[in-house]
C-alpha cells in the first residue's frame, strides 16, 4: 500500500514546534537569566531590587516554553533523548537545579528584608549556571556527541570541550546583552545609564566569540562534513548576516533615546542565530548521529500529538502576550521605604 502523503509532512511540523518552543525559550527567559548576569556589575541596593523586579512579571511565563520545548521533543522525537540524553544528563540535571534555585532565590529575595544582597547574589549565580548549561549542552550537540558518533561508553563530563565551552560562553554573552536591552527599555536615570554600559560590553563580547564560533565550526562540527542542500545553506547565510545587522542596532540603541529598539534587536539576534543554526544542521536534529526522520515517531503518534499542540501553543502565547501587554511600556522605579534596599516596578500608567 503507498505511504500517505501526510506522514513525511508531521514530522516537519513537529520539528516546527520545536524550533518556535526553542527560539521563543532563548529569547523570552534568556533576556531575564541575562539581568541575572548583569545582577553582579550593579552595586546599588535598590537598582539590584529594581533589576530583579523586572523579571517578576514575566520570568514563569518565559519558562513556559522550555517545558513545551521538552514536552515537544520527547513525544515527537523520541530517539533525541536515547541519543543526546546519556552525555547531557549533568548539564540538563544542573540546569533544572538551577532554575529551581533562581526561583526560590526570586521569591525569598522580596520576602527577607534583611538578606535581600544574599538572596540577590543567589538569583545572579542560578541565572549564570542556568545560561551556562543552556549553552554547553548546546555546545555539545553542535560539535557532535562523541558517545553517540563513536558508539563506545559515554561519560559523564563528555559533554565539555573548548567548542562547548566557547558556545557557552557566546550564549552568556548574547543573554546579557538582551537582558540589558530590556533594562534600558524598562528603566530610567542610573540605572539605564548602567545597563547601557553593560550592554555595550556584552554586545562587543558577542561579537568576538561569534567570529571564533563561525571559525571554529567548519573544524569542530560534524555540521561542516554532511551533505547539505544549497537551500538551508543560502538561509543559513542570510540568517547571520540579519544577526549580524540585529547586534549592530542593538549596539547603536543601548543609549536609551529609541524605546525598546535595543532589546528587540538583541532578541533578533538571539532569534536568527537560533535558526541558523538549525537550518545549517537541517536535516539532522543531532548532528553527524541523527536526522529528522530517522529520530520521528510513529506516524499514528503524530496524529494525537498535532491535535494537543493545536490547544496548548495558542493558550501559550496568549497567556505571554497578556503578560507583556498589561505590563507595557517603561517601567517606574521607585526605592521603598518600608524595605530598605526593595524597590517597586510597575508599568508605566499602571497602578
Amino acid at each position: 500500500m503507498p505511504q500517505s502523503d501526510a506522514v513525511p509532512v508531521a514530522p516537519l511540523l513537529w520539528l516546527l514546534l520545536v524550533v518556535l518552543s526553542l527560539v521563543f525559550y532563548m529569547t523570552l527567559d534568556g533576556f531575564d537569566l541575562g539581568i541575572g548576569l548583569l545582577l553582579p556589575f550593579q552595586r546599588d541596593p535598590a537598582q539590584r531590587r529594581a533589576m530583579i523586579d523586572l523579571v517578576a512579571t514575566v520570568w514563569d511565563g518565559n519558562e513556559s516554553w522550555l517545558v513545551l520545548l521538552g514536552v515537544a521533543l520527547f513525544a515527537g522525537f523520541p530517539l533525541v533523548y536515547a541519543t543526546a540524553m546519556p552525555t547531557l544528563y549533568v548539564p540538563m540535571t544542573v540546569m533544572l537545579l538551577a532554575l529551581l534555585a533562581r526561583g526560590a532565590a526570586f521569591e525569598f529575595s522580596s520576602q527577607c528584608g534583611h538578606l535581600v544582597r544574599a538572596w540577590g547574589d543567589a538569583f545572579a549565580v542560578a541565572s549564570a549556571v542556568a545560561a551556562l548549561c543552556q549553552g554547553l549542552a548546546l555546545g555539545a550537540v553542535l560539535g557532535g556527541l562523541t558517545g553517540a558518533i563513536g558508539g563506545g561508553p559515554v561519560g559523564p563530563f563528555d559533554f565539555l570541550s573548548p567548542y562547548s565551552l566557547l558556545i557557552a560562553l557566546l550564549v552568556m554573552a548574547l543573554y546579557a546583552l538582551a537582558g540589558a536591552g530590556w533594562v534600558v527599555h524598562k528603566a530610567c536615570g542610573d540605572l539605564r545609564a548602567h545597563a547601557g554600559i553593560s550592554g555595550r560590553i556584552a554586545g562587543g563580547l558577542v561579537a568576538i566569540v561569534l567570529l571564533a564560533a563561525l571559525a571554529a565550526t567548519p573544524v569542530v562540527s560534524p555540521i561542516a562534513h554532511a551533505p547539505h542542500a544549497a537551500g538551508p545553506i543560502v538561509l543559513a547565510a542570510a540568517l547571520l548576516l540579519l544577526a549580524l545587522l540585529g547586534l549592530g542596532a542593538a549596539f547603536a540603541t543601548l543609549d536609551g533615546r529609541h524605546g525598546s529598539a535595543a532589546f528587540l534587536a538583541a532578541a533578533g539576534t538571539l532569534a536568527a542565530l537560533d535558526l541558523g543554526a538549525v537550518a545549517v544542521a537541517y536535516p539532522y536534529l543531532v548532528p553527524g548521529v541523527l536526522t529528522l526522520w530517522q529520530a520521528a515517531a510513529p506516524p499514528n503518534t503524530y496524529n494525537l500529538l498535532l491535535d494537543g499542540v493545536a490547544l496548548c501553543v495558542p493558550v501559550t502565547l496568549a497567556y505571554n502576550a497578556y503578560a507583556y501587554y498589561v505590563f507595557r511600556g517603561p517601567a517606574i522605579v521607585e526605592a521603598s521605604a518600608a524595605v530598605p534596599g526593595a524597590s517597586a516596578v510597575t508599568a508605566a500608567g499602571q497602578p
